[in-house]
Parts: C-alpha cells; sequence; structure tokens
C-alpha cells in the first residue's frame, strides 16, 4: 500500500471514530444535543390552527380542536385552501425533466460524487462503501 491510501484510510477511520464518539456521548445533557432537539421541536411543532375563519394559537384550544377533528373523522376538513400566491413554479420542461426515468449509472455516479466521510442526514451514516 502507498502512503497516500495509508494515510487517506487513516482519516476516514478518524472522522469515524469521531462520529462514534459524538453518537456515544452527544445525545447526553450537552449545549449541542439541546439546541438539535430545540430545533427538531420547532421544526413539528404547530403553533396555529385556522378553523372556520378563526385562528386558535392557544394551546388548550389547539388540543381540543385535534380532538374534535380526529372524532369527527376530519369531516370538516376535507378541503383546503392552500395560498400558492408568490410561490415558483418551475416550466414544463424542467418537470418533464424531473419525472423522466433514470438509469442506475446515473445513481451510482451521483452517489460517488457525495464526501464518503460526511452523513448526508441525522442517522450518522456515511457514504464509504469501501
Amino acid at each position: 500500500m502507498e502512503f497516500e491510501e495509508i494515510a487517506i484510510k487513516e482519516e476516514i477511520a478518524w472522522r469515524q471514530r469521531s462520529k462514534v464518539q459524538w453518537l456515544k456521548d452527544g445525545d447526553k445533557n450537552t449545549k449541542v444535543f439541546h439546541n438539535l432537539a430545540d430545533a427538531h421541536k420547532r421544526y413539528n411543532s404547530i403553533d396555529a390552527l385556522e378553523v372556520e375563519g378563526q385562528s386558535i394559537t392557544k394551546m388548550p384550544a389547539l388540543k381540543m380542536q385535534f380532538k374534535v377533528s380526529t372524532r369527527q373523522g376530519n369531516k370538516r376538513m376535507e378541503t383546503c385552501d392552500l395560498n400558492l400566491q408568490g410561490i415558483r413554479v418551475i416550466s414544463t420542461k424542467d418537470q418533464e425533466w424531473l419525472q423522466r426515468s433514470f438509469e442506475e449509472e446515473e445513481v451510482w455516479k451521483s452517489i460517488k460524487s457525495c464526501a464518503v466521510d460526511k452523513a448526508l442526514g441525522p442517522n450518522g451514516f456515511i457514504l464509504n462503501f469501501s
């Protein structure tokens, strides 16, 4: 093995160790963990509902509305008016390109172009297939 190959493998090993360390220790009561948890909570929260033209923002009323809606089988929520004003749309040509069939070679090319030692999401998995 050449020196360069060994150096690359050692660098990958160190990065993987640091990820393992974070997975072991990172979910303890740390500022980093709380920042991640708070961001997740904010992303998944519902701050307001509009029901029959009225905005509900208080938590007890929100909870009650969810209970009422689920008991009624969401009968009152059959329609949804979306305000699409200001949302940019893609061209028909781009829509067709996005809906086209793709080849396995194209998928592998995309995967191989990603950094092998960086996780693509919060699960911590990396793309190093070697």
